[in-house]
């Protein structure tokens, strides 16, 4: 497999549950741009349930059009094996530009690993250089039966849910403990921040010191109908870390003439300005 581009991973990211709780698609877009989201990751299905009434090719049209990217989330279990390969590939043909599945409690039981192998096959099979990715619990340590490993082999990059509030732990201390423990799995890691409440503005404005300070190149935030404005605001000035080779060229500054400089300019635009009007008179 080659190395997947994750650059529709990059910068702020807001995840759509459903989309008619935050407006419909119209109102997506609104609340995407209320915390300066370059993408939107949609759900698109759930086990072996398409979303059509919200994951169609009209509305990921509209949000690209918007100048979003577009990904769609699933909720996979287990039993969802056999489906799911064909839910992911019917967004894409929608227009997803990557894809996340979201696994969670039910693959904690005996046997996961071999499922999520089987799973990854049966994937990749269908959706050999599609990108794809995999959310789920932040810290490794607190869910041993739950096959990271295996997800990781085929995926191409972790979603943690660091939400730190939730976990009642404090930001700093659940973002570092999160990347300590995922970084043994040798995948580029995206965290997924807690724009709900009962996150504070404080909160979450120093959960995003931190992704900077932590060379963070893009986060994701849960979830787009629970925004309040104090949130909302906080989530807009997040920023995130942005490599030296990733930033534009800075704009050259104008050099300020001199006196001397500004009348040789305008005397020069003068007679240019003539000559052309005596050209004109010769036609």
């Amino acid at each position: 497999m080659s190395t997947p581009d994750l650059a529709p991973l990059y910068g702020k990211t807001l995840y759509v549950w459903e989309a008619s709780a935050s407006g419909g698609t119209e109102g997506v877009i609104a609340h995407a741009r209320s915390i300066g989201a370059n993408a939107v990751l949609v759900k698109a299905w759930d086990g072996p349930n398409f979303w059509s009434n919200q994951f169609t090719a009209a509305a990921v049209a509209a949000w690209k059009a918007a100048g979003l990217i577009v990904g769609a989330w699933g909720y996979v279990r287990p039993s969802d094996i056999p489906s799911c390969p064909a839910m992911a590939k019917q967004a894409v043909t929608c227009g997803a530009q990557y894809l996340v599945l979201d696994v969670e409690t039910e693959w904690e039981i005996a046997g996961s690993p071999g499922l999520a192998d089987t799973l990854g096959a049966a994937m990749r099979k269908e959706l050999p250089d599609t990108l794809i990715g995999f959310t789920t619990f932040a810290l490794p340590k607190l869910h041993r039966q739950f096959p990271y490993l295996n997800f990781a082999r085929w995926c191409d990059f972790v979603q943690p849910q660091v939400y730190f509030t939730t976990a009642g732990i404090a930001p700093q201390a659940m973002l570092d403990d999160s990347l300590a423990q995922l970084s043994g799995y040798g995948k580029r890691i995206f965290p997924v921040g807690q724009a709900y409440p009962p996150a504070t503005p404080a909160q979450i404005a120093m959960f995003g010191a931190y992704l900077v300070d932590r060379w963070i190149e893009g986060v994701s935030w849960w979830e787009s109908a629970h925004l309040t404005p104090a949130i909302a605001q906080a989530v807009a000035n997040v920023e995130v870390y942005v490599p030296p080779e990733r930033k534009p060229p800075a704009k050259p500054v104008p050099k300020a003439l001199t006196p001397a400089e500004l009348y040789q300019q305008g005397y020069a635009a003068g007679i240019d300005a003539a000559i052309k009007q005596l050209e004109g008179m010769r036609k």
